[in-house]
């Protein structure tokens, strides 16, 4: 059997919707006659009959609404593979490498990714969170598109923006001694200091003699970092969004002896890699989502 044609399908979802050959053959800019030839043609092929006429109103037989909705689903897939055509032949990428540090907002993201989700279906996403090593260190080797990362220096061929800044509180649970008013910074050097990276990530922020005389504990993630704090384990600094929860509930407590510490985030990629429409796309996306004061630099 002939596969139901364009016109057919556009035909018969008009006059459902308008009710009448002359207003859907207004709306179709088409002759009354070309618009009932194209009905009994689709009622012959189908062999059912489609509409019924009471009080000048086309309606519906109940076959007929069986086959107004598959139609209205082949139309849909119709728009959908034009659609696909359309963005393949512009070049949209298969996949997109996206490298971000562990403390990017995850609320952010998530809204980020489904906006291009939306928009490019088709485009595959690998996303990769870092503690030990840096984003920026992923892009420049290209194994990543665009990257979120704390290293604010220069670098030759790279578009670089300032994108967020994420507040750092040292916290412990609030029955651990490091939350007691009294405690000073040399008392928590007694105390286990739970970081993520260990004494590696440690050493990249705080003076060697404070790494080599600190006890510290490795934890692979701040998920787990947070557990840890929560069951009395030690203290450690947090990203605030993670543990606002807990700071309400009173589950963990500011570190009266330490300060908030200001961490930036940098949204970067490599000029001479943009690839096509689905990386622009997101690039616009991450940019929407900066702070404000959004300052962009090329290098």
């Amino acid at each position: 059997m002939e596969i139901i044609s364009p016109e057919e399908a556009t035909a018969l979802i008009s006059l459902v919707e308008t009710g009448s050959y002359k207003a859907a053959a207004n709306k179709m800019h088409k002759v009354q006659s070309a618009l009932c030839y194209a009905i009994k043609k689709l009622e012959n092929k189908l062999q059912v009959k489609i509409f019924e006429k009471h009080n000048n109103q086309m309606n519906l037989t109940n076959v007929g609404k069986v086959v107004y909705h598959k139609v209205l689903a082949i139309n849909k897939i119709n728009q959908e593979l034009e659609k696909f055509s359309c963005i393949y032949n512009q070049g949209v990428e298969s996949k997109l490498d996206i490298v971000v540090t562990a403390v990017t907002p995850t609320p952010i993201l998530i809204e980020i990714l489904q906006k291009l989700n939306n928009q490019f279906p088709q485009t595959q996403i690998e996303l990769k969170f870092t503690t030990h090593e840096e984003p920026i260190d992923y892009l420049l080797r290209a194994e990543a598109d665009i990257v979120i990362s704390s290293d604010s220096k220069s670098y030759h061929n790279v578009d670089k923006s300032q994108w967020q800044k994420i507040d750092f509180l040292a916290v412990a649970a609030d029955e651990h001694p490091a939350a007691f008013a009294e405690i000073t910074e040399e008392d928590l050097l007694q105390m286990v200091n739970l970081v993520v990276g260990g004494k590696q990530t440690l050493a990249k922020k705080a003076p060697a003699s404070l790494v080599e005389n600190a006890n510290v504990w490795h934890v692979t993630d701040f998920l787990l970092k947070k557990e840890f704090l929560l069951q009395g384990l030690g203290w450690g600094y947090m990203p605030k969004m993670l543990i606002e929860r807990e700071l309400c509930e009173g589950l963990l407590v500011p570190l009266s002896c330490k300060k908030v510490l200001l961490k930036d985030l940098f949204l970067a990629r490599k000029t001479e890699d943009v690839k096509g429409p689905a990386s622009a796309f997101l690039w616009n996306l991450f940019v929407e989502h900066s702070d404000s004061g959004f300052v962009h630099q090329s290098f």
